[in-house]
């Protein structure tokens, strides 16, 4: 599901990576799909509304460019991450 990484973020209270994982969904399906799977699109769009709330801004904004700007090794790994558990 594509924002099934950023909803774990989210739920962890790590908002700046939650941005960040959002970004690179969004670049990354970009690239394959142009946007969520139609099944998928409710999940994606609660999730970056329920980001948006308390991460406005300059800072959501930097978080979620980082993530575009993400190679496909890079989310992976950044996902993976032990440091957001």
């Amino acid at each position: 599901m594509p924002g099934s990484t950023g909803c774990t973020g989210l739920a962890q209270g790590h908002l700046v990576r939650a941005a960040r994982l959002l970004g690179a969904t969004e670049s990354l399906l970009n690239a394959v799909a142009g946007k969520p799977f139609p099944t998928d699109q409710a999940e994606y769009d609660h999730t970056v509304a329920a980001l948006c709330a308390p991460l406005a801004g300059a800072s959501l904004d930097a978080a979620w460019a980082e993530g575009q700007a993400m190679t496909v090794q890079q989310v992976i790994d950044y996902a993976l991450a032990t440091e957001a558990r």
